[in-house]
């Protein structure tokens, strides 16, 4: 994730919870505690859970797309064993420079 990124996510956060808060005061609710440590915590905490969630879903081959090409990558690789080495797959040769 880059810098740009990174900043729109907090900036959308931010601004989902200012929204939150004046639809909570509008309905007559408290509003939510925002104070620097409050807020801190409630940043560090959803960056968790959708880091955790993130790493989960990229690691784990949930369709059967996935599956599939997990397959194949697995049988490729083990090609590459039984052939004795890793393939060049732009069949250049090895030191050629440009």
């Amino acid at each position: 994730m880059n810098r740009e990124s990174t900043k729109a996510i907090i900036n959308l956060v931010i601004e989902a919870l200012l929204f939150l808060n004046a639809i909570l005061t509008a309905a007559g609710k408290n509003p939510l505690p925002l104070d620097t440590d409050a807020i801190t915590v409630t940043l560090t905490s959803v960056f968790a859970g959708i880091s955790a969630v993130y790493c989960w879903w990229k690691n784990q081959n949930i369709t059967v797309e996935a599956q599939t090409a997990q397959k194949i990558a697995d049988e490729m690789k083990a090609d590459r064993e039984l052939i004795g080495g890793e393939e060049n797959p732009l069949g250049d040769s090895e030191g050629d420079d440009f």
